[in-house]
Order: C-alpha cells, then structure tokens, then sequence
C-alpha cells in the first residue's frame, strides 16, 4: 500500500527561530528555555544549556512552541529531530512544525516521519562552511496524508518497539563499556598480587635508574611539521587519534616524506615502545609494531623506551599504562589549571608505575594477551549487535511509511 502524500506545508506551520543579541547581557537569565542544536538530546529538548527573557522574545526574531512540538535542526546539526519537552524558545538552525488540525496530523507520527527521511533531507544541505536546508525546501517534503486512526497505529507499533531497541542497545553499550574496562581491572588486581617482590617507582626513578632510556614526544614550535608537509606515503606521522586498540594504525595516519623526518630533532618512535597520548585525548595506550626503522610522533604522543629488560618488559609496561591507577592518575593531573587536557613531559615524570618481579610480569603478560583476545572478541560481537540494532531501526522507519509495518509490535 501506497500512502497519499501532501507538501508538508499545507498541514503544518513551520516556524523559525532566531539569537538574541549577545550584547545584550539582559536578554539571557530568564524564565524562557533558549534551544540550539545542542539541547537536542535521546529525541527530546527537556533541558537548555540556556534561557531568555520574555523581552529577548519580543525584540529578536525567536518564537516560543507550545510543549509537545516537533523540531527539525536546518542548518547546524542538520536533520536531527526532537520533541520540546515544555514551552520552549529556539535559535534560527532549529524549525518547529505545528500542524494546523491537531486531529489531522498526531505530532509522534509526525516525529517518526521526519526521523524516517533525516537522511534525505541531510543529502539536500547545501553551504560553503555548514550545510543547510531552506523553509521552503521543508515546506514542500511529501507528507503521508492517513486517517489518524492510521497514524495512532503506526505511533503505538513505532513507540514500543523503538523502545524495546532503545532498551537492548542501552544493555549492549553497557556490556561494552564493561567489556573495555574489564583489561584495566585485571591489570589492576593481578599486577598488585606479587606482594614483597612488587614496587611502586615514579616514571623519573625508573629513568634514573637506566630502566627506561628518557621519554620523549614530537617536536614543538616553529619545527613541527604542519599539514601543508603531509605526503600520500612516507614515514607515519602518529597523533594521538591513531592510537587504537593497542596497535597504531598505519593506514590512516598522517605521512611525511623521510627527508622531513630527518630534518626534526626528536620524535623518533621505534618497534617496541610503547606510545601514551597526552594531549587532547589523553590515556590512549599502544605498543609499536611496524616493522619500520622508526615512525615520528606529534606532540601529543610520548614513547616509553625500555632500556633495561631484565626490570621491565615492554609489553607489561604497555599493560601497566593501561591499568586504572595509573589512568586515574593522568586524569587527575591533566585537569589541573588547563582548559584542554594536558600533560607534559616533565609532569609524566612523577607518574607511578606498579612494577613487580621480571618472572611475575611474564606471567602477568601471559594472562593480560588471552584477557584482551577474549575482550576485544566480545567488543567486535557487541559492536556488530549495536549496527544490527541501527539497520533494524532505519528498516523499520521505511516500513512505516511505506504502507509495510505489520499490525504487531516487532520484537527488538
């Protein structure tokens, strides 16, 4: 079945929105929820990061929706869609749609039909800097024109299972996040289990002691490479970003040419070391595997050199940076008296680092591999079961306004 379909604008209103004047330090503070792109959250703007007064209203080109109206972003953040929570004011990317015959167009119905297109309307942006839609362009979208009874149906199937998917995929993320901590937590307890013959020695003490040869990060200033240099191949120019999943990825990292690399002072990453990102993202840990004679290293990526083997292995240390405590700890300091996370290399210093025994770190790197083999085959399943859930969601949308849905709920 085919649904009859109307331009949009001829059964709802679309009403724009606008800025307050920054300047005007009175406009903002009142009692009037202010909505941007940003409020639009989980489908719903309950909450805005700010409010307006009622003369903000008068003297700018804002409206205030009445609760339970359907906003569409047609500029930033474009095609997301959200239902105001309570009266609520919105800036000029937002458009709320007011049907004109509350019994002709059900808002949810109207919510889910916008979600089921977002996709369309986002190929449609156009913009030198952000991508957007104009009124007009909304206004004439083709509408299901169906008797309400039909709609309320399609609502009542759309409402339950949407959330009986909203549930799983809330479970599944849960597992996951578990599944992603779960390493740190055995590196924790495992590695704290060696008892006498266990340490506990800064990142400073381990240099001066010879066990690890002098940490270092990329090259600052007026010498670091800028993109302008950045080459198709070449030797891997390693960002904090390309630290994943233990490994670094080669494929897509930046690249500079060798002759640049041997132009800078410092940077150079070699197999065996292990990378911490410590600037933007912080706490991203890998060990190097290239089979390269080095890679280059921003200024957000430090290596650990092991210099002495018979104190330290490099794959325990790898574990070790990856445990909580020591997250914790770079947590802890990159938030102090720094807007953008930090930490330097003179901080990473007085970092502590749990070292037990060489033969207890063997054993500890033994049992950390098979924990993270199990780990990241759990994550794979889960992440396959989070895109399963996402494709199920857009079949289902398609289904609904193309005259499929069945009578019955779908089960998630």
């Amino acid at each position: 079945m085919t649904y009859r379909t109307v331009p949009l604008g001829s059964v709802c209103r679309l009403i724009g929105g606008g800025t307050p004047s920054k300047a005007n330090s009175a406009s903002y503070g009142g009692n009037i929820p202010w909505a941007t792109v940003r409020d639009m959250k989980a489908d719903l703007i309950s909450e805005t990061e700010l409010s307006i007064t009622e003369e903000a209203v008068r003297t700018s080109a804002t409206n205030i929706l009445p609760a339970g109206t359907v906003v569409i972003a047609t500029r930033v953040g474009l095609g997301k869609v959200c239902i105001v929570e309570r009266a609520t004011a919105i800036n000029q990317d937002l458009r709320g749609l007011v049907p004109f015959k509350a019994d002709e167009v059900h808002s949810r119905f109207l919510f889910w039909w916008l979600k089921s297109i977002a996709h369309l309307i986002v190929a449609q942006g156009t913009g030198a800097t952000v991508q957007g839609v104009k009124t007009p362009f909304v206004a004439s979208l083709p509408f299901p024109k169906i008797a309400m009874a039909e709609q309320q149906r399609i609502v009542a199937i759309l409402d339950e299972t949407f959330g009986g998917i909203a549930a799983t995929a809330s479970r599944t993320e849960a597992a996951l996040e578990n599944a992603v901590s779960l390493s740190a937590a055995t590196i924790e307890s495992l590695a704290a289990s060696d008892g006498a013959n266990t340490s506990v020695r800064s990142v400073g003490e381990l240099i001066g002691q010879g066990v690890l040869e002098r940490i270092s990060d990329g090259n600052h200033g007026e010498i670091h490479p800028t993109k302008d240099e950045f080459v198709p191949q070449g030797v891997p120019f390693v960002m904090a970003s390309d630290l994943r999943d233990g490994r670094v990825d080669q494929e897509g990292c930046r690249f500079i040419s060798e002759a640049r690399a041997r132009s800078l002072r410092v940077g150079f990453a070699r197999d065996g070391d292990v990378l911490l990102s410590h600037k933007g993202t912080i706490g991203r840990v890998a060990i190097l595997s290239t089979g390269r004679p080095y890679v280059m290293l921003t200024p957000q990526v430090t290596y650990y050199r092991v210099k002495d083997r018979t104190t330290l292995l490099p794959q325990y240390l790898y574990y070790a940076l990856r445990g909580r405590k020591f997250q914790e700890q770079l947590r802890e300091i990159a938030g102090l008296g720094s807007t953008r996370a930090y930490i330097g290399i003179t901080r990473q210093l007085d970092l502590l680092l749990t070292i037990p025994s060489i033969g207890e770190q063997e054993r500890l790197a033994t049992i950390f591999d098979q924990v993270d083999r199990e780990v990241q085959l759990l994550e794979r399943a889960l992440t396959g079961k989070l895109a399963l859930l996402a494709e199920l969601k857009q079949s289902l949308l398609a289904r609904a306004f193309s005259g499929e849905l069945t009578r019955e709920p779908i089960a998630a």
